[in-house]
């Protein structure tokens, strides 16, 4: 304690006198009459005497029937109608004035009335009393471990409990242990609370809360663990933490302009004590902290008007630096490849009244919804963001929240993929309409091409099979008609070979239209098995000489139809006309151009071209179907060549 001549007065504990004990002091308050009432933790209450240095030590526990407040004192407070409340891990105890008008009073004769959980009408929330606090009404409010509570109007039992509600917290208190209680200056409907984690302001009205706010780091406190509350003459809030100090207008709801305080403005520390707050008459305030107190008059606190400047001072990509301060302030934007997952800005207010206090927000316009405030963190970084364009813009404030409301801005172009391009979009379009057509035109094709192979086959059934009955037909009326034997059995054996030809014919037409047959081994195989049963029988030998030809690749219906038919028809003329003796057949593949020859060693075909001009006129059409070229030559026999670039 200082005195005029300021010299401090130091109360110590004299083991050698009985009334005076140990103990860690953790309240003070001073009575009507001067004296000076200590709780200490462990202690006990202790009464001193400043003039005299004299005390007096209140017993603890329970004794002759009596009892007395717990050795463990956190909190001492007068009323306004001068009764001691004293708040400890065991209740809360209420000395009342009239015995404490006794100057000579006895320790042991002292009445305490005891509070706590057990009591048998309006018990506390919790043993555990932290602080106690007196509104301007007069109402006793009471913070525990568990939750706020309020004495009655005749402070004889508790009459409301405010609570920690996990599971809704917007019906109760951020944190049931509650540090600090103080009615709002200017709102008798309002009381502020500190607690353990989080500042809440509560609403009232009449004995029922109507509305809850809490406020944590991340709305702006140093510290979300509140240690104690005060307010100055103004009407303004000062909140200590475990990180701080700041200052709150109490209708600033909103903390968008608080203003924050640490060791650079000169606390003792960033930590300050529970329950260390204090303000004198001349509105003068005083908080202690681990390493002292710091005493101010609120209003002479000088804030910094000036408006900073800000920069950019670095920028990075995936962790590595791309552009530095100075190439920064150069550049118009900024181009970003799409793979640039994650970039950074570092950043800098150029105000060095105290540079650690200011502070800084930032807003990606095109992507953030709102402004995102860092606190005193000097950069900003994001992860993956879209291709698009965006604008970063930054403003700061300085140590005393004056902002740069202008800020800067620098535009970011963020390319993409080159399948996210419009020029990729066109081509993938172009290229699948592409695809689509050629799908349709492939579809076209199929049905083109079934559509003649059904005229194909339509009209070898009326060439070939429709002649073949009209003749049988013909031969039958004839039949009918004859009544010479011998004329009778020449028609019934010309019947009988047109029966097995239109046979055959049939077995032609079906096989060049079956799919499994569609390879060039399967037409040479067809090929051999016919000059074989058409040439043997007549004792005509036939070799083959195939080239160059690719058994597995697979032909069309129409091309492996008129090879065949052609060739079928060459070895009829020999079988029937040339009076041959031998056939050599030769099948090449060369440079890309087929070859089917068929040669034999017969009389040559001037001597049979009456009988076989029909077949001559056929195998001419069908070379002609699939692009070939025919030629028929005599030298030492017959020669019919096929030559088509179609295989």
């Amino acid at each position: 304690m200082q005195t005029p001549d300021g010299v401090f007065h130091n109360y110590t504990i004299d083991h050698r006198n009985p009334r005076s004990q140990g103990g860690f002091v953790y309240a003070l308050a001073e009575d009507r009459f001067g004296y000076i009432w200590i709780g200490t933790f462990g202690g006990g209450l202790q009464r001193i005497n400043p003039s005299t240095g004299d005390f007096l030590y209140v017993p603890h526990g329970e004794k002759n029937g009596h009892v007395y407040p717990d050795s463990r004192i956190a909190d001492l407070m007068f009323d306004s109608r001068k009764n001691l409340w004293i708040a400890s891990p065991l209740g809360l105890y209420l000395l009342n004035n009239q015995q404490l008008a006794d100057v000579k009073l006895n320790p042991e004769s002292l009445e305490f009335v005891r509070f706590t959980t057990d009591s048998s009408e309006g018990g506390m929330s919790d043993n555990r009393i932290s602080t106690i606090y007196e509104d301007r009404n007069g109402r006793i409010w009471i913070g525990t471990a568990n939750g706020l509570n309020r004495m009655n109007s005749g402070n004889t039992s508790v009459d409301l409990h405010i609570d920690y509600v996990p599971k809704n917290p917007e019906k109760g208190l951020s944190h049931p242990g509650v540090t600090s209680i103080l009615r709002d200056p200017n709102d008798d409907q309002v009381f502020w609370l500190g607690s353990e984690n989080g500042l809440n302001r509560l609403r009232f009205s009449g004995d029922r809360v109507s509305g809850v706010q809490h406020y944590f780091d991340r709305e702006g406190l140093p510290n979300s663990f509140i240690c104690d509350i005060l307010d100055d003459t103004s009407g303004n809030l000062w909140i200590t933490t475990n990180k701080g100090m700041l200052r709150l207008n109490p209708s600033d709801t909103l903390m968008q302009n608080i203003r924050t305080y640490d060791t650079g403005d000169g606390l003792q520390s960033g930590e300050f004590t529970i329950r260390s707050g204090f303000r004198n008459a001349a509105g003068e305030l005083f908080f202690g902290g681990i390493n002292g107190f710091n005493r101010f008059f609120p209003d002479r606190v000088q804030e910094n008007v000036h408006i900073p400047s800000v920069a950019l001072t670095e920028y990075k990509q995936l962790g590595v630096t791309v552009y530095d301060a100075l190439e920064l302030s150069r550049i118009s934007h900024i181009d970003i490849p799409y793979d640039a997952r994650y970039f950074e800005f570092t950043f800098a207010a150029l105000d060095f009244t105290y540079p650690n206090g200011n502070r800084f927000a930032y807003f990606l316009d095109g992507f953030d919804k709102n402004w995102s405030e860092s606190g005193t963190r000097r950069f900003a970084s994001y992860t993956n963001i879209g291709p698009g364009k965006y604008v970063f813009r930054l403003k700061a404030a300085n140590s005393d929240g004056v902002w740069n409301e202008a800020g800067l801005a620098i535009p970011i172009v963020i390319r993409p993929p080159f399948w996210q391009t419009w020029w990729f979009r066109l081509i993938a379009v172009l290229a699948i309409l592409g695809v689509l057509a050629l799908i349709y035109q492939y579809r076209v094709e199929k049905l083109l091409e079934l559509e003649r192979m059904r005229v194909r086959i339509a009209s070898d059934l009326h060439d070939d099979v429709g002649s073949s009955l009209t003749k049988i037909s013909l031969y039958s009326d004839l039949l009918r008609e004859e009544v010479d034997a011998e004329n009778r059995q020449t028609l019934l054996s010309r019947i009988n070979n047109l029966s097995r030809e239109l046979v055959l014919t049939m077995s032609d037409i079906v096989w060049s239209i079956d799919s499994r047959n569609d390879t060039i081994g399967d037409l040479l195989d067809r090929m051999h098995d016919f000059a074989m049963s058409a040439l043997s029988p007549r004792q005509i030998a036939v070799s083959f000489d195939v080239e160059s030809l690719d058994d597995a690749k697979k032909l069309p219906v129409d091309i492996r139809q008129n090879l065949y038919l052609v060739f079928k028809e060459a070895i009829n003329n020999v079988a029937r006309h040339s009076g041959a003796t031998e056939v050599r057949v030769a099948l090449h593949n060369r440079q890309g151009r087929f070859t089917m020859q068929v040669h034999d060693n017969g009389q040559g075909i001037e001597l049979a071209k009456k009988s076989s001009g029909h077949g001559l006129r056929n195998m001419q059409m069908r070379a002609n179907r699939i692009g070939g070229e025919l030629t028929i030559a005599n030298s030492d026999g017959t020669t019919i060549q096929l030559n088509t670039t179609m295989l």
